[in-house]
C-alpha cells in the first residue's frame, strides 16, 4: 500500500513536470540571437539579440498585415513541382515581420558566399546560401522572420492563436506562394527540401520556434573580442565604434589598476600629450597609452548600429592610431590614400616597439606586414591625410 501511495505519487509529479515542460516548449519565442561566425566555423565574430518588439520599432518592417502568404507542403500525384501551384498550398494568414538580410545587418550584414542557418529552440534548422538572401528574385521574395500572423504577436499568441509557433521564417514571393517549383528555380539542390527525401517541398524550410541565426563566413577569426594588457604601459586601440554603455574610458577600462597613473592620448594637431577623462569616449583609430599593474583582459562589446565608418585626420609629423577594420590587414592597404612614411607598431605581449614598417620598404620593413586589431602605432606624415575605418 505504502509503495502505491509511492508510485503514485511519484507518477502524478511526472505528469506535473511533463505539463509544466509542454508548456514552456510550446510558448513561443519572442527574441532572437543573430551571431557572425568566422571561418573555422565556431569562433562568433560578434552578435547580438534583439526581442521582436525592439525590430519592430527599430527595423523596417515586411509586409503590409493583408497581403496573405504561405509555402506549399508535397505533391504526391502528377509532377511533385507543380508548376502552377495548385496542389496542398499553404496560406498562413496576413503575416508581417523583419527580413533576415536587415536583421543580419545588427552583425555586419552577409558577405557573399556565405550561409544563413536558421535554427529552432529545439535545434531544429535549415540553411541557406547568401546569394539569393541578398538578391532574392520576385517568384522568392526576401527571406522574412514573422512575429505577427493576422494582427496578433507572437508575444499576445502565448496562450494560442494565429502566432503561437512563435517566431516563423517564411519567403514573402511577389504572388503570396513560394511554391515547389519556386524552389527549383531559384535554389541550388543542396538548399532545397524533400519530403520523405522524394517529394520537393517549401514547407518543410519554414522553420518555426526561431530563436538563433548564423552566419557563417569566410572570415578569419581574428576580430577582436577583448584587448589583453601586459604589466607595465600599453599603447591601445580599438577596432570599432564601442557599445554606448562601455564606450566611456571609466567604463571600459574599470578593471585595470591604474596606479593612478592617467591614460594618455596624443593630439597630432596641437603636438601635445591630453590626459584622457573619466567620461572621455574611446573611439576606432585613436590610440590611447595606458598602465597596467598586472595583465588583464578588456572585454569588448560593439555598437549594434554603428554611424557610418570613422574617419580621423592625421597630420603632417607623427600620429598616434589605431586600426579600425575587422581583421588584420597589410598596412599598405589600410594606409591606402594616404601620404604616410613610417609607421612604429607597439606589441602587446612583448611590452615594446616592433620594427618599423616603411612605406617602400622590403623584407622586416615592408608594407606587406599586418597591422594588427587592438594595438597602437605611431605613423609620421609629410602632408594631411584622412585615415578612414575598413569594411
Amino acid at each position: 500500500m505504502k509503495f502505491g501511495k509511492v508510485f503514485y505519487g511519484a507518477l502524478i509529479a511526472v505528469l506535473v513536470l511533463t505539463c509544466i515542460i509542454g508548456a514552456v516548449s510550446a510558448a513561443p519565442t519572442t527574441s532572437v540571437e543573430i551571431s557572425r561566425i568566422a571561418a573555422d566555423g565556431t569562433t562568433v565574430l560578434i552578435n547580438q539579440t534583439v526581442t521582436f518588439a525592439w525590430m519592430k520599432e527599430n527595423l523596417p518592417i515586411t509586409g503590409d498585415g493583408v497581403t496573405h502568404y504561405g509555402h506549399q507542403g508535397p505533391v504526391f500525384e502528377g509532377d511533385p513541382w507543380d508548376p502552377q501551384e495548385i496542389i496542398n498550398t499553404d496560406d498562413a494568414g496576413a503575416l508581417r515581420g523583419t527580413a533576415v538580410l536587415d536583421l543580419a545587418e545588427l552583425v555586419g550584414g552577409i558577405p557573399e558566399n556565405s550561409t544563413v542557418k536558421i535554427i529552432a529552440r529545439d535545434g531544429f534548422s535549415r540553411s541557406f546560401s547568401s546569394s539569393y538572401i541578398l538578391s532574392p528574385e520576385s517568384r522568392m521574395g526576401p527571406l522574412v522572420l514573422v512575429w505577427e500572423v493576422n494582427g496578433v504577436n507572437v508575444s499576445a499568441a502565448a496562450g494560442g492563436g494565429d502566432a503561437s509557433d512563435g517566431m516563423r521564417i517564411y519567403f514573402f514571393a511577389d504572388d503570396g506562394v513560394f511554391g515547389n517549383y519556386d524552389m527549383f528555380q531559384t535554389m541550388p539542390e543542396s538548399d532545397r527540401y524533400n519530403f520523405s527525401a522524394a517529394y520537393p517541398s517549401t514547407r518543410g524550410l519554414s522553420v518555426q520556434f526561431v530563436d538563433r541565426i548564423k552566419i557563417y563566413t569566410d572570415e578569419p577569426e581574428t576580430t577582436l573580442l577583448s584587448l589583453n594588457l601586459s604589466n607595465g604601459w600599453n599603447f591601445i586601440s580599438v577596432p570599432r565604434v564601442l557599445n554606448a554603455e562601455n564606450a566611456a574610458a571609466e567604463r571600459l577600462f574599470s578593471g585595470v589598476e591604474t596606479e593612478s597613473r592617467s591614460i594618455l592620448g596624443y593630439n597630432a594637431e596641437k603636438n601635445e600629450w591630453e590626459t584622457v577623462g573619466p567620461s572621455q569616449i574611446i573611439k576606432p583609430l585613436e590610440a590611447y597609452w595606458i598602465y597596467s599593474a598586472g595583465p588583464v583582459s578588456i572585454p569588448l562589446t560593439y555598437a549594434v548600429y554603428p554611424p557610418s565608418p570613422s574617419k580621423k585626420t592625421l597630420y603632417p609629423g607623427w600620429n598616434a592610431v589605431g586600426l579600425a577594420a575587422y581583421a588584420n590587414v597589410p598596412a599598405e592597404n589600410a594606409l591606402a590614400g594616404i601620404s604616410w612614411k613610417t609607421l612604429i607598431p607597439w606589441d602587446l605581449e612583448t611590452g615594446r616597439y616592433d620594427a618599423a614598417i616603411i612605406h617602400g620598404g622590403s623584407g622586416a620593413y615592408s608594407p606587406e606586414r599586418g597591422m594588427v586589431l587592438g594595438t597602437g602605432y605611431w605613423i609620421y606624415l609629410d602632408s594631411e591625410s584622412i585615415f578612414t575605418e575598413l569594411p
